[in-house]
């Protein structure tokens, strides 16, 4: 039987939402599937912009509801 993935999601992507998202991104047993952040900065995103972005927490839990974890990185 083969392992699946570990399925992310990250809340807030300030400067250590973004280091766990690029983390989790380029771990090999985790798929990072979608981030929220009410005001995301574009220019920060570049190497993530395949990545689904949210702007209200509720918005991505209707959209992915299959998440293993959910990574809360706000204040």
């Amino acid at each position: 039987m083969q392992k699946s993935s570990i399925r992310f999601g990250v809340v807030g992507c300030g400067r250590i939402g973004r280091r766990h998202a690029r983390i989790i991104a380029n771990h090999p047993e985790t798929t990072l599937v979608a981030l929220c952040e009410p005001s995301p900065d574009p220019e920060e995103f570049k190497e993530l912009e395949s990545i689904p972005m949210y702007s209200s927490f509720h918005e991505l839990l209707e959209n992915h509801q299959d998440l293993d974890v959910i990574c809360i990185a706000s204040p």
